[in-house]
């Protein structure tokens, strides 16, 4: 049937997510329907215009804002600002800094103890673990995420039918975003926005939709290997 139903769903989708001043989850939203989109088959002419376009949303939604503009602004040189909008990152990157290789011990960081790092909880809880239990730590958390995923898509191969494959990919696209932003952002390598890391941000909400949706593509791999087709 084409791209249109499903960029209309999108639309609809992240405009009222914009309209909630939750300019994160409509990235995540359109970036889910990008990755459907390919998996579906899409030709890939539409799928680079699309992407093309997003890229002036993406700015036009970030200007609507003074703080979304500032975030985007300021992870380039959070130092230009630092009591401001850069303090978060520069916090985290103390926290970071200070946990060298091993850590200082858990409860024992500094920036996490004395309540330097906001959010330390919740979207910065990667930079709670690499200043409470170092590099190591840190390395040892992304290695978990890598396997998941891997998992993800080992189960999406062996999926029979379509819906399945792409369901199991989408899930592990969705998990692979959350990851890369919100260390990326923990490091500085990318703006600071509201998104949690799967399965250790403090919130109810995040872990039960994210359990929702791993244990569906469990069930899933389940019934492809209870009821294979013949």
């Amino acid at each position: 049937r084409g791209i249109v139903p499903m960029l209309i769903i999108m639309c609809i989708i992240c405009i009222l997510l914009l309209l909630q001043k939750n300019m994160s989850m409509m990235m995540v939203v359109m970036m889910i329907g990008f990755v459907m989109l390919f998996l579906g088959g899409a030709d890939m002419r539409h799928l680079v215009g699309l992407c093309l376009l997003a890229v002036p949303v993406f700015f036009l939604a970030a200007s609507m804002e003074t703080y979304r503009w500032n975030r985007l602004v300021i992870f380039t040189n959070p130092w230009k600002d630092p009591q401001g909008n850069g303090y978060q990152l520069i916090q985290s990157l103390y926290a970071l800094g200070s946990g060298g290789l091993f850590g200082k011990g858990f409860l024992q960081g500094t920036q996490i103890k004395y309540n330097f790092v906001p959010e330390k909880h919740t979207d910065f809880i990667f930079c709670t673990v690499g200043e409470e239990w170092g590099f190591l730590g840190a390395v040892a958390v992304l290695g978990v995420m890598c396997l998941l995923l891997l998992r993800l898509m080992k189960m999406g191969e062996r999926q029979e039918e379509p819906f399945g494959r792409v369901y199991c990919y989408s899930v592990a696209a969705i998990l692979l975003f959350h990851v890369l932003v919100n260390v990326g952002m923990t490091i500085g390598l990318m703006p600071v926005m509201g998104i949690p890391l799967p399965f250790m941000s403090y919130g109810g909400s995040s872990l039960l939709a994210f359990t929702i949706l791993l244990f569906i593509a469990i069930r899933l791999d389940a019934s492809t290997r209870q009821f294979p087709s013949t």
